[in-house]
């Protein structure tokens, strides 16, 4: 089995550290410079219940996390230093993006544990794949429930992604064939799959978990953002709420900054100003969110990085 290379992020912490609180009291600032004392008015009186809530739905996605890579792991992982890969995670993210941070910290983890690189790498697009995929799932399900009223989707946009998709899949395989790095690339990450599809023939409710833990994770964290905002004063139907949250978290993945720093802030500000709620209680639930869900958890994020550095895990 071949491991991934350790992660190195000791030399270069302090600067990126640095640049991301940089980064972060910038955000604040223009938050604080368009809204005066607003913010920190309405942010200092949240209601303490619903600051409560979005904490304990917070540590909910924390096991949800550790339970979906769990499942579709083929290797018998302790859940202890399992969750404490997932806190880890919420401490890489804050000097890297998140596109970054989470499949890094978990295929580390993954390989350190004995599982071989593209093993480790299969399991951990599974997991991802899975949380995609159930996504959809509950944001049908809110939609089908009457929770609020969403236009469906217009099959010309489907088509046309369904037909990027196919020819971005012709694409690799056409490549696959010419190129030998590719090709080989390929063969270890299918061979890593083949091993992931076994465990799930063999132990299908384990896999049943993982899905449902997958949406739990998503459920999760729309749970701690409509907390926030709750607490701040907004109010806004959930789907709304479910789709400010994910187009924030897009954002923050499509943009290569530590935790998404100002682009989630100001989705999740422009998705609440639309749903209704005014210029300063959406800056205070935008600020209240990323202060309990992200800066919040990398201090104990960083000590779980080093724990499992100390036990050969990292």
């Amino acid at each position: 089995m071949t491991p991934l290379p350790a992660l190195r992020t000791g030399p270069a912490r302090r600067t990126v550290l640095i640049a991301g609180g940089f980064a972060l009291l910038t955000t604040v600032a223009i938050l604080f410079g368009r809204h005066g004392f607003a913010v920190s008015s309405v942010v200092l009186h949240a209601n303490v219940g619903w600051v409560l809530g979005a904490c304990a739905a917070t540590g909910l996605s924390l096991l949800a996390a550790m339970w979906n890579l769990t499942a579709f792991s083929p290797l018998r992982l302790p859940a202890v230093e399992t969750f404490r890969a997932q806190l880890a995670v919420c401490g890489l993210r804050v000097i890297a993006p998140s596109a970054v941070s989470t499949p890094a910290i978990c295929a580390r983890y993954l390989s350190r544990s004995g599982l071989g690189a593209a093993e480790a790498l299969a399991v951990v697009g599974t997991a991802q794949s899975a949380q995609l995929i159930m996504t959809v799932v509950v944001v049908g399900s809110l939609a089908g429930c009457g929770v609020d009223n969403v236009p469906a989707p217009d099959p010309m946009d489907l088509a046309i992604g369904g037909g990027g998709a196919v020819v971005l899949v012709a694409a690799v395989v056409v490549l696959g064939r010419r190129v030998g790095v590719i090709r080989r690339g390929a063969s270890a990450v299918w061979s890593g799959l083949r091993d992931v599809l076994t465990h799930a023939r063999r132990r299908p409710l384990t896999i049943a978990g993982g899905l449902g833990a997958s949406a739990m994770l998503t459920l999760a964290h729309v749970a701690a953002f409509a907390c926030c905002v709750a607490a701040v004063g907004g109010h806004a139907a959930l789907l709304t709420l479910t789709a400010i949250y994910l187009a924030a978290a897009s954002a923050g993945s499509l943009i290569p900054a530590p935790a998404g720093v100002g682009a989630v802030e100001a989705t999740m500000i422009a998705g609440l100003v639309g749903a209704g709620l005014t210029g300063g209680t959406a800056a205070a639930a935008a600020l209240l969110t990323r202060v309990i869900t992200v800066w919040a958890l990398a201090p104990p994020g960083w000590l779980a990085v080093r724990s499992l550095r100390r036990r050969g895990l990292l």
